[in-house]
């Protein structure tokens, strides 16, 4: 049992954003929407650059992308495809090296 389970009597997470009380915030055209939980917030379709913030940020938004605990659902803005000079499509690799 660690320092602070034994001063306060729980157990941290592995993930601090999956504490309790964190409340995620996430900023669109200029508006704020939440509080969300991690879970709800998770549900959303996150790009690498929607602003999101947690009420332990003093009201500071970062992009979805600096946050770990959205890598495995932010979406690339790098494009699928390109389209050569001679009109034909070239798929791209993603960073996950799906197609």
């Amino acid at each position: 049992m660690g320092l602070f389970s034994k001063i306060f009597g729980k157990k941290k997470s592995d993930n601090p954003f999956d504490e309790e009380g964190i409340q995620y915030y996430i900023k669109i055209d200029d508006e704020a929407f939440g509080p969300f939980t991690l879970a709800e917030v998770r549900q959303y379709p996150l790009l690498e650059d929607t602003l999101v913030s947690t009420n332990t940020l003093n009201g500071e938004f970062y992009e979805a992308k600096y946050f770990e605990c959205f890598d495995d659902i932010v979406q690339s803005l790098e494009p699928d495809f390109k389209i050569a000079d001679d009109g034909t499509i070239v798929y791209l690799k993603r960073r996950n090296g799906n197609r």
